[in-house]
């Protein structure tokens, strides 16, 4: 009876302590983070920035607290930020102005460590809300909103780069655009010759299109291989769907993307060169970089819109 009895108090025992361990469910629930789907070390191979406080990922290389000048400025907002889990976005604001001049509010930075074998990718959310307007005789007009720059060789300077390169900058941008009561994105690649210079009869060319609703996030996906010939490329998704045309193998526009043999530099943000009575303004987020298109494509956090099949390629 005495051996039973310290069984029976030993079961009562355990009993007691497992239910002392187990969790209450609202306790778990308070306890689980709430899944995202972006994180800032998702890859090691992929450099990633949230825009949610200042200073930036150090390996991008923005410190400073915004920037403020004559045509706009940019700043961290969070206005947009609920719509998919991130404390903070990136604004690009442009104001009205009444006379024609550049404009412009961008981040430009050095891509030299994003690129291997001539080959870059790049990622980021972008997201124009419903009170970009423009005015009626700038309806169809386009605003650059990213790009791929090229810059002076070694040992050149910005002027002689500015007073002797036959081409138009840059070789690979997406616009914004309105037409009506449409927005819509355009992607224009290759090589876009100076008037009067001698490759004038050299035109870039639409190689990508399409329509998108204000007040929604639009996840942006490049890939593009450097090359003075043809044989470099660019390859483009958003929301999962090519938006360079696909050839039912795969999504590749080929094309010269090179000025020089100095590798380009990225800028995002608001560039235009038309005078608008509207204040301008627009939201990015996630801005992802790397060096191989299957990491950017097929890392799930990365997925935050959309499936991207991807065809592997040899650089």
């Amino acid at each position: 009876m005495k051996n039973l009895n310290q069984i029976i108090g030993f079961v009562i025992m355990v009993i007691l302590i497992a239910s002392c361990n187990k969790e209450n469910p609202k306790e778990s629930q308070k306890k689980t983070p709430n899944k995202i789907k972006y994180s800032s070390g998702i890859n090691p191979n992929l450099v990633f920035e949230n825009f949610d406080t200042f200073p930036l990922n150090k390996k991008i290389k923005i410190e400073k607290k915004g920037a403020t000048t004559k045509s706009g400025e940019y700043y961290l907002d969070t206005v947009y930020s609920k719509l998919h889990n991130s404390k903070g976005s990136l604004a690009s604001v442009l104001n009205s102005v009444d006379e024609r001049r550049v404009q412009r509010a961008e981040i430009a930075l050095d891509i030299d460590n994003f690129i291997k074998n001539d080959f870059s990718s790049i990622a980021f959310d972008f997201l124009v809300p419903k009170t970009f307007m423009v005015d009626d005789d700038n309806n169809r007009r386009e605003t650059m909103i990213f790009q791929i720059h090229s810059e002076p060789e070694k040992n050149q300077t910005w002027d002689f780069y500015r007073k002797h390169m036959p081409f138009n900058r840059p070789s690979i941008a997406i616009y914004l655009g309105k037409k009506g009561e449409i927005y819509y994105l355009s992607l224009r690649y290759g090589l876009n010759g100076d008037d009067g210079l001698e490759y004038e009869n050299y035109r870039w060319f639409l190689a990508g299109f399409k329509e998108i609703k204000p007040e929604e996030w639009y996840t942006i996906k490049l890939g593009f291989k450097l090359s003075l010939n043809n044989t470099g490329f660019i390859q483009a998704w958003i929301n999962g769907e090519t938006f360079t045309p696909s050839n039912g193998m795969h999504n590749r526009v080929y094309g010269a993307n090179m000025h020089n043999n100095a590798l380009p530099y990225f800028k995002m943000g608001l560039y235009r060169a038309w005078a608008d009575t509207h204040k301008h303004k627009v939201f990015y987020d996630n801005l992802v970089f790397g060096n191989k298109m299957e990491e950017l494509l097929n890392t799930q956090e990365l997925k935050m819109i959309g499936n991207y099949p991807f065809v592997p390629f040899h650089l």
